[in-house]
């Protein structure tokens, strides 16, 4: 008996550890870690293929629904198709508005229906090219996490000072395999990313979205996923059953 309850002690004991992560002071937003951070994000946008999908036509399948994205000179074009019942569903988001169609002819949408309709195919589309439209933001380095898988700079984009989204990049391939998100609230996301679909020098993501606890603040959500003694609450997930990236040639005036 005194054996099963010496291990149950040591059990919580190891548990209780695992859950406490050490909070390391993060680092401020001034000029050399702004320079810090811009010189580690430039290594991933290069990495990335940031600045060939400036004119790149890039085309994934997700759950049975086909996407394109296509951009050249400042134009773009964002397409999901799919099929439900017998009906063809095309969704087109460009420079001149949303629009869609079924069976070839056009739909009528209320305002609200194609807010929410445009804002899924931008976000499907923003997430597999992340970090691909990042290029004018501001960011810092905060600090680092070090595992023993690998080791990740952390970059928090600019927000009068407070970082409202960071990223963890792993130090040695130059990818970022953690954001978080504040949901503009006191709640916060945290998606995971497999950046390892790559094609003419591109890497396209697939994402999985966890909420992160009310505890754990939002700066740490990766250093507490990553040594986490417990599973996470996955809310969403974009996997890629098919991807393709053509590079096309860009002739702007």
């Amino acid at each position: 008996m005194r054996l099963t309850i010496l291990a149950l002690a040591l059990a919580l004991g190891l548990t209780s550890c695992q859950q406490n992560i050490e909070y390391k002071p993060l680092e401020p937003a001034n000029a050399a870690n702004r320079e810090k951070a811009k010189a580690i994000i430039q290594e991933t946008f290069d990495k990335t293929g940031v600045a060939l999908q400036e004119s790149a036509v890039i085309k994934f399948k997700h759950q049975g629904e086909h996407y394109m994205a296509l951009r050249n000179c400042g134009m773009f074009m964002y397409r999901k198709q799919n099929t439900q019942g017998k009906d063809a569903i095309e969704d087109v988001l460009d420079n001149q508005g949303f629009e869609r169609k079924i069976n070839k002819h056009l739909e009528e949408l209320t305002s609200d229906e194609v807010q929410e309709a445009k804002a899924e195919l931008q976000q499907r589309v923003n997430w597999v090219q992340f970090p691909f439209g990042y290029q004018e933001r501001s960011f810092y380095w905060i600090g680092e996490l070090k595992t023993d898988e690998a080791n990740y700079h952390k970059i928090a984009i600019e927000n009068e000072g407070e970082p409202q989204e960071i990223w963890w990049v792993n130090s040695q391939d130059h990818l970022i395999y953690y954001v978080a998100q504040a949901n503009g609230d006191t709640s916060g996301r945290l998606f995971k990313l497999d950046p390892s679909f790559t094609q003419e020098g591109v890497h396209l993501n697939q994402v999985y979205a966890y909420a992160v606890p009310d505890a754990v603040p939002l700066r740490y959500a990766a250093d507490e996923f990553v040594e986490a003694s417990q599973e996470w609450k996955q809310t969403d997930s974009l996997k890629l059953d098919q991807a393709s990236v053509l590079l096309t040639s860009s002739n702007c005036e």
